[in-house]
């Protein structure tokens, strides 16, 4: 029996050991597993379950207006943050009207099953019998009609991002005080006048949105001396803090335009949000050197929060970019910082060098590791070897297609890459606003069947050009052989034609001394009878009187 218990005894010793044995693995591979379900949960909710895409504009190379320093400064940091913060950026800067038109669409496109939406607007807006409008570069108003023409109604932009059930974000750093209000009121005269309101209309947020002003309602936000605006650049201090909602964001950006502007300037809001939003939420890691708990009394270690760095954040999102402004942002928000010296290097460099930046450049920059070497979209285009010929045959193409391009000059300006980025995005491509060899080939073979059409036309109306010239040039040549034809007999009767002439005149002044002379002895003989009446006259009177007496 002795033996018997000896050998149950090993048995449940080897047992219990197996036990804790495992008992041990599991605490030992608790921390990494945490940390590898959070970082899993947070890279989920940042990236793949939500999805985020934003329309950011900023307008300041106003035509017909004084030029505003900072908008297109914000517009481009706003850009690259956002970018850093995981949002699919559609951006446009200095946009005339049919530009605006054209990246309004190209943002709607993106809209379809994204679980957030974004619009930020720097620039001028007016507000309009309670309307609002956001006014492009190119804009002219004369008087109220012109609106509708000119100006971008923000219900317009607003009301497609609500169709769907989403999201909704809406920041306005349109109140600034502009001409355009002005000049539209003196052409209503005094009655009407008062259609035209001071900054922008409080708007009825749809639910499950949230719609800031960069300031109250019908007040006129400033737009600083800095690179950016007080309100740009307060959202721009807080929107990748981590762990904190929009509305909790809202309040310290509140607080820095106030503490900016020495309370002139208190941003508003409309809040219909129904749940917390995050730009950046908090990841909680815990802690891998925690080992397994003592005895069962004991809690385990508390979840160790990773801080992010703005600075480190921010330079990331710039350090590839084109765009002195971004760099001299960072030098007014860190101007000792770790990358100062890189910074201003870069401006030099920039200022030297002056380069043309596609729109989506600084979004593959921004995406893409250091250690990741993307070819640059303008390069890519560049080896397809077009001559300036064969970009205004490309201009053509898109212009019978429907995209306006400005004009088939040859040169790809600002309407061009819109309208190339317009019609990427209507192919399901990457708006780049460059095209790629293939790209090239598929733009002319779209437009194969117009082109050849425009041609013939061309043909048509040369051939009918030369038709004409050659009528008029045997017209003229037909001119020309009858007056040499003539040119003789009207030499020889040259003499004849002439004395008649002076035969005529002659006689013609000879009747007219006739008729005058003959005027003048009828005249006299006139008087004279005339005057023998007179005598006679005067007989018979004073025969009268002598024989009244």
């Amino acid at each position: 029996m002795k033996t018997q218990f000896t050998h149950r005894s090993g048995a449940v010793a080897t047992a219990a050991d197996f036990r804790a044995r495992i008992i041990r693995s599991i605490w030992l591979l608790l921390p990494l597993l945490a940390a590898a379900i959070l970082f899993a949960s947070a890279a989920s909710a940042t990236t793949g379950a939500q999805r985020r895409v934003a329309l950011v504009i900023g307008n300041s190379a106003y035509q017909f207006a004084p030029h505003l320093p900072n908008p297109t400064n914000d517009a481009e940091a706003m850009a690259a943050s956002l970018q850093k913060l995981g949002f699919e950026v559609t951006k446009g800067i200095d946009l005339d009207r049919t530009e605006t038109e054209l990246i309004i669409r190209e943002f709607s496109k993106s809209l379809p099953g994204a679980d957030v939406a974004l619009l930020f607007y720097a620039g001028h807006g007016i507000q309009y019998e309670g309307n609002n409008y956001l006014i492009p570069v190119d804009a002219q108003l004369n008087d109220e009609t012109d609106l509708n023409f000119e100006g971008t109604q923000l219900k317009l932009i607003i009301g497609m991002m609500e169709r769907e059930p989403r999201v909704n974000l809406v920041f306005l750093d349109a109140c600034r005080d502009n001409p355009f209000s002005q000049q539209l009121a003196r052409s209503m005269g005094s009655t009407r006048s008062t259609s035209v309101g001071r900054g922008l209309a409080v708007i009825e947020a749809p639910a499950g949105s949230l719609v800031v002003y960069a300031t109250d309602p019908d007040q006129v936000a400033l737009d600083g001396d800095g690179s950016h605006s007080p309100f740009t650049a307060a959202l721009l201090a807080h929107i990748d803090t981590p762990g904190q909602s929009v509305s909790d964001m809202m309040i310290e950006v509140r607080n820095d335009v106030l503490s900016a502007t020495q309370n002139k300037q208190r941003p508003h809001e409309d809040n219909t949000l129904t749940s917390k939003f995050y730009f950046a939420p908090t990841v909680e890691v815990a802690d891998a050197t925690t080992g397994p708990a003592p005895s069962s009394g004991t809690t385990a270690a508390a979840p160790v929060v990773q801080p992010v760095d703005k600075e480190v954040v921010f330079w990331q999102s710039i350090q590839n970019s084109n765009s002195p402004a971004q760099f001299q942002a960072y030098l007014d928000q860190y101007p000792n910082g770790t990358f100062a010296a890189l910074a201003r290097a870069r401006i030099e460099e920039l200022k030297t060098k002056p380069a043309e930046v596609s729109r989506s450049s600084d979004q593959v920059a921004a995406l893409t590791s250091p250690e990741t070497t993307v070819q640059p979209a303008e390069d890519v285009e560049r080896s397809i070897g077009m001559t300036r010929q064969g970009r205004s045959r490309a201009q053509l193409a898109l212009t019978l297609l429907g995209y306006s391009t400005g004009g088939t000059d040859g040169v790809f300006g600002a309407k061009s890459r819109t309208a190339i980025s317009a019609w990427q995005t209507d192919r399901g491509e990457t708006a780049t606003g460059y095209l790629t060899a293939k790209q090239h080939a598929a733009l002319l073979d779209a437009a194969a069947p117009k082109l050849a059409a425009w041609d013939a036309d061309q043909k048509r109306k040369a051939a009918e050009a030369q038709a004409r010239q050659q009528q008029a040039a045997a017209a003229a040549a037909q001119q020309q052989q009858n007056q040499q034809q003539y040119q003789p007999q009207n030499g020889t009767a040259g003499t004849t034609n002439q004395q008649s002439t002076q035969a005529e005149q002659a006689a013609a002044a000879q009747a007219a001394a006739d008729r005058k002379r003959q005027q003048e002895q009828a005249q006299t003989q006139e008087d004279q009878t005339n005057a023998q009446i007179g005598v006679g006259l005067f007989n018979t009177v004073v025969g009268g009187i002598s024989i009244f007496k």
